[in-house]
């Protein structure tokens, strides 16, 4: 039992009524967008902003558990392997 709840006490629960967006590009602008989303439709957002390759490398590395809802990317190379 102890080791069943420490190994599920790592799993995040995530919230069905915020949205998940992973951005590349300028963070200014990814807050923008997620603070404008917010107010439009009073859901949360939950930001990951970073560079190209560290959006991909993390949506990689959550191939069979994704988290992002939204990815924004400022690469159109990357979009397209994507």
């Amino acid at each position: 039992l102890l080791l069943l709840s420490l190994l599920f006490s790592g799993c995040e629960q995530r919230d069905p009524n915020t949205l998940v967006v992973y951005a590349a590009g300028p963070r200014s602008l990814a807050e923008w967008l997620c603070q404008s989303f917010e107010k439009e439709t009073g859901r949360k957002t939950k930001l990951y902003s970073a560079t190209t390759g560290e959006v991909m490398a993390k949506l990689m590395a959550e191939k069979y558990h994704p988290q992002a809802d939204v990815v924004i990317l400022a690469s159109p190379t990357a979009a397209e392997a994507l």
